[in-house]
């Protein structure tokens, strides 16, 4: 009789722990949901965001929210000055200016200076300041004690083994981290240093992209001035002949035509400034185009010009038909440069695998290497070089001194051309 109150006490006791595991068990899976939905739209928003300041601001507030923290930070490490600044700064669910939020950490500071950096880079997972009060690791202490932070969570941001930040969770009492807490933030903070590393990458390719759009006007205004200022001086030069013979009429004939080029060269200047696409091309076809700008250029130095296009180009890119046409004017401007060419000679040929086009003179040729530094020579072959390439073809120059020059360029038809141009496409 003695054992039922036992009995009954002990059944008592299991049901009390098997609800408070129940208990338990529920709140468990309602902090895991909560966590999986934080994390998913953190994910979600990624793809969404159009600026990654925008998405950094929401993980911000993500963490804020499961940490039911006062202040979120991010800094990034500046790996070519090793320095480590605020990047974002959110308080009571605000952002702020980094000014305003923190005074004392405006300025950058380098990053080997930091003990914690070094700990993390060791550790590789968050660092939990317990009382900021004596914890000899902070630089800052007396600053952070003045704005009211007791305790603090570091988590750090990796690119591979790059530690590029960390998120600087404060809080104004003493705090401890559950460890899905911790795990919920390192995973936030690497979908943050995924979006920190698509935006670098970005504006590294952005920087490139510059840089070969810088390099390509360039080009593009040494092709128009040089091959402008040639024709120009021709001209002043017959000009100066034909006042020498008492030949006024045809004097002002030459002093027209140098003043038409030289407005043509600076629209044309003004064009290649703004990237767009030559006059000629906007006038006319890409064939058409080439036979007119032949025949000026050829026309401005009295040579003999023997043109013909092979077979049908059909539409080729905007691109390769602005290059293929600076070629051309490249190559009969360097064959009344330097050749002193009396007679010129241009194909255009076109077949199912490429387009060719082929400049031929006869004027003093070269030796290899063609032109002498500075002369402007080995730019405008370079130039040439570089544009065949781009399209993924090649140029070729045949020359020797005495027998004139012969200069190729190749390039694969762009697929697109070809079925649009064979028969049956589209």
């Amino acid at each position: 009789m003695r054992r039922l109150p036992v009995l009954l006490l002990g059944a008592a006791l299991g049901g009390a722990w098997a609800a408070a595991s129940a208990r338990r068990t529920v709140r468990a899976a309602r902090v895991s949901r909560r966590q999986l939905a934080a994390l998913t739209d953190a994910v979600a928003s990624l793809a969404r965001a159009t600026a990654p300041d925008d998405f950094l601001a929401g993980v911000l507030r993500a963490i804020a929210e499961q940490l039911e923290a006062r202040w979120v930070l991010l800094f990034l490490h500046d790996q070519a000055q090793d320095q480590l600044a605020v990047h974002l700064v959110l308080k009571d669910g605000q952002l702020l200016p980094r000014e305003q939020a923190t005074p004392n950490l405006v300025r950058p500071v380098p990053a080997r200076t930091i003990p914690l950096w070094a700990e993390l880079e060791q550790v590789r997972r968050p660092i939990h300041v317990a009382d900021v009060r004596s914890d000899p690791r902070l630089r800052q202490r007396e600053a952070l004690l003045a704005e009211g932070v007791r305790s603090m969570l570091i988590v750090p941001l990796f690119i591979g083994q790059a530690l590029i930040g960390w998120f600087s969770v404060r809080d104004g009492e003493l705090r401890q981290y559950r460890q899905d807490q911790l795990d919920l933030a390192a995973a936030l903070a690497q979908q943050a240093a995924l979006a920190v590393q698509l935006a670098r990458l970005g504006e590294q390719g952005r920087q490139a992209a510059v840089l070969e759009e810088r390099n390509r006007i360039a080009r593009e205004i040494h092709d128009t001035l040089a091959q402008g200022f040639t024709g120009i001086l021709m001209q002043l030069e017959a000009t100066e002949s034909a006042l020498e013979t008492a030949r006024p009429a045809l004097a002002l004939e030459r002093l027209g035509r140098a003043r038409e080029l030289a407005r043509s060269s600076l629209a044309e200047a003004r064009r290649s400034v703004w990237a767009l696409r030559p006059e000629a091309l906007e006038r006319q076809p890409f064939v058409e185009a080439l036979r007119a700008v032949a025949a000026a250029a050829a026309g401005g130095a009295s040579l003999q010009l023997d043109f013909a296009a092979e077979g049908a180009p059909g539409p080729l890119p905007a691109e390769l038909e602005a290059d293929l046409l600076r070629v051309a004017q490249e190559a009969i401007a360097n064959a009344v440069r330097h050749g002193e060419a009396r007679a010129l000679v241009v194909r255009l040929v076109a077949d199912e695998e490429q387009v060719a086009l082929r400049i031929r003179d006869d004027g003093r040729g070269f030796s290899a290497p063609a032109g002498r530094p500075g002369d402007g020579s080995g730019f405008g072959l370079t130039a040439m070089r570089e544009r065949a390439e781009r399209h993924g073809g090649r140029l070729s120059i045949s020359s020797a001194p005495g027998q004139g020059t012969e200069l190729a360029v190749r390039v694969p038809r762009p697929a697109r051309a070809r079925e649009t141009s064979e028969p049956g496409g589209r």
